[in-house]
């Protein structure tokens, strides 16, 4: 207690990829009863050498919107497919478009990132597909470039599907928030770094990034810093062969 005056409490939610668990912690009164003055979080990250941390002042991760489109068309033989309408080709026609769209957005709005992660249609070769399914991810820095890129991809789901004469159940969801670190914080956290590892072994990220993290829900609700502790390795996140370097 001499060395650390205050109250520390450690949160452990249940779930960070999924639904997230922040939101459903502060809901469930994490941040109060002691009331909580400022939270800090962090993940590992390849990109960064073993050992050292990695601060990010302000806007760090993105925004996420996951989306599902659900396209319908008409079966037909795939011999006369001028019979039929091919839910499949309008899907594809998503996929393409959604890298000139995020392209598009980018050079308007800063860096936005649009993908087509699964696609999903038909039942065989020889038959037009009337059915077809799409999922996949928006991320975004801000909440206006957010606002937009959310409408455009609904646009985009919407005119190819028009234009083979399909229909399209669109549903956009309201992801993570993304995360805005808080200066002070970012200092705070960033003095004590060097304190306990050294000068040389702190560095300042100067680019944020794309990927999302539910920490961002409680930066919403108290200020903090989130951070990055560097584990090398020689694969990115989510990569099968990830192997921190213990």
């Amino acid at each position: 207690r001499s060395r650390l005056p205050g109250t520390g409490k450690f949160v452990i939610q249940p779930d960070e990829e999924g639904n997230g668990g922040a939101q459903r912690m502060i809901d469930a009164g994490c941040l109060d009863s002691p009331k909580v003055d400022a939270v800090f979080g962090a993940h590992v990250s390849p990109d960064l050498p073993a050992g050292t941390v990695g601060i990010k002042y302000g806007k760090f991760y993105a925004a996420s919107n996951p989306f599902r489109a659900l396209i319908h068309g008409r079966s037909a033989h795939g011999a006369e497919p001028e019979r039929g309408v091919d839910a499949l080709y309008a899907a594809a026609s998503v996929a393409c478009g959604a890298r000139a769209l995020a392209k598009t957005l980018s050079e308007k709005n800063g860096r936005t990132v649009i993908s087509v992660c699964t696609l999903h249609g038909g039942t065989a070769e020889n038959v037009i597909a009337g059915k077809a399914e799409i999922r996949g991810m928006i991320r975004t820095l801000g909440p206006e470039a957010r606002r937009e890129a959310v409408n455009a991809v609904r646009s985009l789901i919407a005119s190819a599907s028009e234009a083979v004469g399909a229909s399209a159940e669109i549903d956009i969801r309201w992801g993570y928030p993304g995360i805005v670190n808080h200066d002070e914080y970012s200092r705070l956290a960033a003095d004590a770094a060097r304190r306990l590892l050294g000068a040389e072994r702190v560095l300042e990220i100067s680019e944020p990034t794309m990927t999302t993290e539910d920490f961002g829900y409680f930066l919403e609700s108290r200020p903090g810093c989130f951070y990055h502790f560097g584990v090398g390795g020689r694969a990115p996140l989510h990569s099968p062969d990830f192997l921190p370097d213990d």
